[in-house]
């Protein structure tokens, strides 16, 4: 880890980015959820529709929306999804900064410790890409070009493996700690 990550200054910064980053994230997904309902629009339909990876379900979903009217608050979702993913990324990396300055220095996850809170950057990128490309297509949602839908599929994809691959090695790091804390300070 860069050792201006582990000063006193940039510790207390660190753990103030991650609350903001997580509390932005939290106002803003809540916000996308109500836009979700007030629209009519069904919050399983889309994970369903997003996780089938399957084009005629995509096309088919986006005939739905313009359909029914509701292009215009899908689109605003997806540029809300912008500024929540970029505060998500934002506070997973803070929490995994956090996370790293609890490995000791003896430790082989210590290799890991400036690498994988990068990949929660990737994470928040790897949905912002999709939705810009979504946004960008938003003149004919109905037409949306093959290569389109394949890169938001992939992108999310890529997105979970990342996320379970950081997720994961928090979980790592913190159970390693906790092993070590109950070496160190049996309980009686």
């Amino acid at each position: 880890m860069i050792r201006i990550f582990e000063t006193r200054p940039a510790k207390v910064t660190t753990r103030i980015l991650a609350l903001v980053g997580v509390a932005i994230f939290a106002i803003l997904y809540t916000s996308m959820l109500r836009m979700f309902g007030s629209a009519g629009l069904e919050i399983q339909k889309f994970n369903q529709v997003w996780t089938s990876f399957d084009l005629d379900v995509f096309k088919q979903y986006m005939i739905d929306i313009t359909e029914g009217d509701h292009t215009d608050t899908f689109l605003t979702i997806f540029k809300v999804n912008v500024f929540s993913m970029s505060s998500f990324a934002l506070g997973l990396f803070m929490l995994g900064l956090l996370t790293a300055r609890r490995i000791s220095e003896a430790s082989k996850l210590r290799a890991t410790a400036f690498y994988i809170p990068w990949l929660a950057v990737l994470v928040g990128l790897l949905d912002i890409v999709p939705s810009l490309v979504l946004l960008s297509a938003a003149s004919d949602l109905v037409n949306i070009a093959d290569w389109k839908i394949h890169m938001i599929f992939w992108g999310y994809i890529i997105r979970v493996i990342f996320l379970y691959i950081v997720l994961i090695w928090m979980g790592i790091v913190w159970g390693n700690n906790l092993v070590k804390k109950m070496k160190r300070d049996p309980v009686p």
